[in-house]
This record gives C-alpha cells, sequence and structure tokens, in this order.
C-alpha cells in the first residue's frame, strides 16, 4: 500500500507521491499487511484503513488484493488472522463490484490469467 506513513497518512509527502503514479495509470497496488505500518493496530487498521479506503475509491481499477500469507516480517507469534484480514477489506471495499475487481478482475487483467 505504499508504506504510507501513520499518523500522517493522506497528508503524507509518501502518499501525495503514491497518488502521482497512481494517476498515470500505469501503477498498481497491493492491499496487504495493514499491519506494517498501522499505529492504531488490529482488529481495524482504522489509520491505514483510511489510506486504503481512499486509493480504493480512487483507483479501483488499479488496486489488487493479498493476504501476504505467511507474514515472513511477523515472529510466529505476532502473526494476524488471515480472516480478520479479509474482513477489513470488506470494510474498506464495501461494495460487491469494487471486491470483484480488486479480488478478479484485476489480477486478471495485470497477470494475463
Amino acid at each position: 500500500m505504499g508504506h504510507v506513513p501513520q499518523p500522517d497518512g493522506l497528508k503524507s509527502a509518501a502518499f501525495a507521491s503514491l497518488s502521482r503514479l497512481m494517476e498515470t495509470g500505469r501503477t498498481w497496488v497491493k492491499l496487504s499487511a495493514p499491519y506494517l505500518r498501522s499505529k492504531t493496530g488490529a482488529p481495524g487498521y482504522a489509520d491505514v484503513g483510511v489510506v486504503a479506503a481512499t486509493l480504493i475509491g480512487r483507483y479501483p481499477q488499479q488496486m489488487l488484493w493479498g493476504s501476504d500469507w505467511p507474514h515472513p516480517t511477523l515472529a510466529a507469534n505476532q502473526k494476524p488472522d488471515d480472516a480478520a484480514l479479509l474482513d477489513v477489506l470488506l470494510q474498506w471495499a464495501p461494495d460487491d463490484i469494487t471486491r470483484q475487481l480488486i479480488l478478479r478482475e484485476n489480477p486478471v487483467k495485470l497477470y494475463g490469467f
């Protein structure tokens, strides 16, 4: 998700740079590992969720889902619940059409499945 720092989020230089890249139409964002930058943490990762929901709202056809399983950057006792992470995506992308893009149509287009 561009590793947009928190708590600056949408006001950060990283988000501005990511937005400029997205506007070219040649950049894709993998929605995964919200725990990497979140300061608010699980279960909702509300701070990172604002960034994700904004990206999804602006560029739904350039978003992909990634579980980041098996979460290689985390210690064994810190691994998140993957089902709970998918539930977070349902909050970020509340409508079925957008979810279909993120979970199916966009990967098909990007990877040529």
